[in-house]
């Protein structure tokens, strides 16, 4: 929903027309003309926050904020702005602790001015606004505005009648609020602030860099920022060009190099903005603490990627599109389950009943990345990359293989291997059974996209679903989980106090004729290939920390009861993804398209590892 233009920022800072004034807001964009409407389409009272904690900003004064609201005065009560330390409820009505101010709307605009400015601490504040809506029209549906971003402590909720508590909504979406901050501060000509993450991570024995804030608060531009650090009782000093001359009242992330230390561990890592452009920094603010996790190797963050669909979602080929992209274009760092689900599918891949998915699904489809944030499959491609940055706290191993001889039975095993100790850790493992190349002749997908003129990515795969008919038969079905018992978790299975030579190993055994579908009946076809994913999981937010797939475990000849074809291939087309007609295939990705005796064409992706 596009209603005004917000404000153009750079990183988290505006530029104003003084170096002493500051504007401070989480949303990432600085071009960014639109937002999107949250609420619950109900007449309920809203309370909206954002947590500043920015070192960068310690000493400055919050003066005003302003948010975007997309409602016209007489749709809402006289709407309020305030400060609090603590998000309380009494009541069950908001009270902030520090002020609150009556606030105008203005050209779907909300602001206000403190009368008596804040000074920010190192234990920082809760900046918000309330407001009750009185009538439901238009865009006062969903009345607060966001947009998507990284920053935590960005996106505070609470309502009167759906959100009876404050909720942290950042954590669940990823969504930040679009408010932005008025602050003054008092600076010298070549003063910059610095400010560090609550932690860092580095490998031992190898420099690696820092994610560094750097506001400028002096009058001239910050080309060069001269530095020291210290790890623990290590230390040195830097000198660091910026790509770009940072103006006065910018800020920017600046990558310092820091390190080596051969001492693994947390520690204490300290930063100092010690010149601007070669001239003493005199900033308050020049001086950053914060952690150090000096790791003995980096471990490989894998996302864990769920998809929740059906054979009679309409929609859903978006979803089964969106898997196959990321299996493309990440390669064995892909690491997909899907989840059909009893509401859009009798029988066929459904294995658990809807209630039994690690996450509630809001709608279908549905897709989760590490269980932090939900959202439409469409979107997973665009933040996996964001969730393959997170450092994980350890490796791990998958394996899968037939318990013997007579191939009946399979065993997984799972292996951590941690890069951080732990004295209390509150973890555990799980293990899913997944297959690839999954099809038979009765199943058909649902399928809304028929008739349209394109898809809603570039997937050559979309082809199938633009050309094909309201229901599509003869797909390949991958990442379909097909057992799956323990999805939050196994207690025990990682201990509370991890060091360094701590292995934790999970092992799970399953008979094939036990992989039935909720119906009892098995749906395993013969060219299947099956495999195990390995998943750590954090107990008390329920987020997948790391995640891993094993090798393929071929059905070939076991004894399996498997379904079989009805109809015979009479001839086979090969094409690359970008539509090429090929005579065979060689290594890489392929769509194979089958034309069958009962006069159906099948189509399926093949990975080909010639």
């Amino acid at each position: 929903m596009k209603r005004g233009v917000l404000f153009s920022i750079l990183g988290a800072l505006a530029v104003t027309a003084s170096a002493a004034t500051v504007e401070f807001t989480y949303m990432p964009n600085p071009d960014i003309d639109s937002y999107m409407g949250f609420g619950f389409n109900k007449k309920d009272t809203y309370d909206c926050a954002i947590r500043l904690t920015d070192p960068t900003l310690i000493g400055s004064r919050i003066t005003g904020m302003r948010v975007n609201i997309p409602v016209q005065n007489d749709w809402i009560t006289v709407p309020t702005a305030w400060l609090s330390t603590e998000l309380k409820l009494v009541n069950k009505v908001n009270s902030p602790d520090i002020t609150s101010v009556e606030a105008t709307v203005a050209d779907q605009m909300l602001s206000a001015v403190f009368p008596e400015p804040y000074t920010l601490t190192e234990e920082g504040v809760y900046v918000g606004y309330s407001f009750t809506v009185v009538e439901l029209a238009n865009y006062s549906t969903h009345p607060l505005a966001y947009v998507e971003g990284t920053a935590p402590e960005s996106f505070f909720v609470h309502s009167s009648r759906t959100r009876l508590k404050w909720t942290d909504e950042h954590a669940d979406t990823g969504y930040v609020s679009t408010m932005i901050v008025t602050l003054e501060t008092e600076s010298g000509a070549t003063d910059v602030a610095i400010g560090l993450p609550s932690e860092s991570v580095i490998v031992k024995d190898e420099e690696g860099p820092v994610s560094v804030t750097l506001v400028n608060y002096g009058t001239e531009n910050l080309n060069e920022l001269g530095y020291s650090w210290s790890i623990g009782s290590v230390s040195d000093t830097g000198i660091f060009t910026l790509a770009q001359p940072l103006a006065p009242g910018e800020r920017t992330v600046a990558e310092l190099p820091v390190g080596p230390t051969s001492t693994v561990g947390t520690q204490t890592l300290t930063v100092t903005a010690e010149t601007f452009n070669g001239a003493p920094n005199g900033d308050l603010r020049k001086t950053a603490t914060g952690t150090m996790v000096v790791m003995p190797f980096m471990p490989v963050t894998r996302p864990l990627i769920e998809e929740y669909t059906g054979l009679g979602c309409g929609w859903c080929p978006r979803g089964y599109i969106a898997m196959e992209e990321m299996a493309e274009k990440y390669g064995a760092d892909f690491v997909g389950l899907a989840y059909h689900s009893e509401a859009y599918e009798t029988g066929c891949m459904v294995v658990m009943p809807d209630a039994d998915f690690p996450v509630s699904v809001s709608g279908y489809p549905y897709g989760t990345v590490n269980r932090t944030m939900g959202m439409d499959p469409s979107e997973m491609p665009s933040v996996w990359g964001r969730a393959a940055a997170v450092v994980s706290p350890a490796d791990i191993d998958v394996s899968i293989d037939w318990t013997d001889d007579s191939r009946t039975a399979l065993r997984a095993s799972a292996v951590l291997n941690f890069a951080r100790e732990y004295s209390d850790a509150d973890m555990s493992m799980a293990i899913a059974i997944a297959a690839d190349g999954l099809r038979n002749d009765s199943w058909g997908q649902s399928n809304y996209y028929s008739g349209m003129e394109q898809g809603e990515s570039d997937s050559p795969l979309w082809e199938i679903f633009l050309n094909g008919s309201r229901r599509i038969k003869d797909l390949t079905f991958n990442f379909v989980v097909v057992s799956f018992k323990d999805t939050k978790g196994v207690p025990g299975t990682v201990p509370s106090v991890i060091t360094f030579d701590t292995a934790p190993e999970y092992d799970i055994e399953l008979a094939l004729n036990d992989i039935v579908n909720d119906k009892g009946e098995h749906f395993l076809s013969p060219d299947a290939e099956l495999y195990a994913v390995g998943m750590l999981i954090d107990n008390k937010t329920g987020a997948v920390l790391n995640s891993n797939k094993s090798g393929y475990l071929p059905l070939g000849t076991s004894s399996v009861k498997a379904v079989k074809p009805s109809s015979e291939v009479i001839s086979t087309d090969w094409t690359t993804l970008s539509g090429c007609r090929v005579a065979a295939p060689s290594s890489g990705i392929f769509i194979k398209t089958e034309y069958m005796s009962d006069g159906s064409v099948r189509h399926t992706k093949v990975v080909c590892r010639n």
